[in-house]
């Protein structure tokens, strides 16, 4: 599950881009998630990645919420304690453009 809260709580966020999947085991894992314009900035495209398969997509109609201040990953929306992913995240990557299919599978070789 990916989800995009802004700064202040849950106001303005998109809905979580959830997959049925679960990863139980202790191995390491890659995540991709793209997001893209389809037609328009109002017309977004969101899609997950687990090791180089994509396992969720969805599109939203509306305009996504831009920020200046910082971004967390594995946070819960309130950044209190015990809302924080419990394990290892290893090299984040951020594109100023939304990588292919191949690309993505590439990067999780």
């Amino acid at each position: 599950m990916t989800s995009l809260v802004p700064p202040g709580g849950r106001t303005g966020a998109s809905p979580p881009l959830v997959s049925d999947l679960e990863i139980i085991d202790d191995n390491w894992h890659h995540i991709g998630i793209v997001v893209m314009s389809k037609e328009s900035e109002s017309t977004w495209i969101r899609l997950l990645y687990l090791d180089g398969v994509m396992v969720a997509l969805d599109s939203l109609n509306r305009r996504l919420f831009s920020s200046e201040g910082g971004m967390y990953f594995g946070a819960g929306k309130t950044l209190d304690a015990g809302t924080f992913f419990s394990g290892l995240i290893d090299d984040v990557r951020i594109y100023n453009r939304a990588l292919s299919a191949e690309e993505i599978a590439a990067l999780a070789q």
